[in-house]
């Protein structure tokens, strides 16, 4: 699927792989069986985080539940019984972007390894979010490497 990225990574210590999907969701669309579908295809793999710009309006990330009064109500259920099929847990309750809404999402099935925090302002209308993944090497090395985003 064209809206779903995902970067699989191996590290060669333990032979585990880690896969990172990002994903955006147009205002438009109210469909995504395409994107549930091509994450399937990757979810048995462990670990998983979802990031993207998912123009989910309608969630109160607190209380993990939908807001009354939203549109695409049903795509909202969908996405959240996606996410609880998944045991994907979001790890960014506060806003993200400046009308006061969490549109831009950290999901992970290993909700210990990551932590988010969102750095204002962005360079758009939506804020900077900075995440730090953490995972335990099973061998001692000196080979690291540094990868600028």
């Amino acid at each position: 699927h064209r809206d779903l990225h995902s970067f699989p990574t191996r590290r060669s210590s333990d032979l585990q792989y880690m896969i990172i999907c990002c994903y955006f969701r147009p205002h438009n669309s109210d469909d995504i069986s395409k994107f549930v579908e091509s994450f399937g295809k990757i979810a048995e793999k462990s670990p998983n985080d979802l990031v993207g710009d998912m123009n989910f309006p309608g969630f109160d990330w607190h209380n993990e539940s939908i807001k009354s009064g939203i549109a695409y109500k049903t795509l909202h259920k969908n996405f959240l019984y996606f996410l609880r099929e998944n045991n994907l847990t979001q790890i960014i309750t506060s806003s993200t972007h400046v009308e006061g809404d969490t549109l831009d999402l950290v999901h992970t099935n290993v909700a210990t390894r990551l932590t988010a925090d969102v750095i204002c302002p962005g360079l758009s209308d939506h804020y900077i979010i900075a995440i730090e993944m953490r995972y335990s090497r099973h061998i001692t090395s000196d080979n690291t490497r540094e990868i600028r985003l």
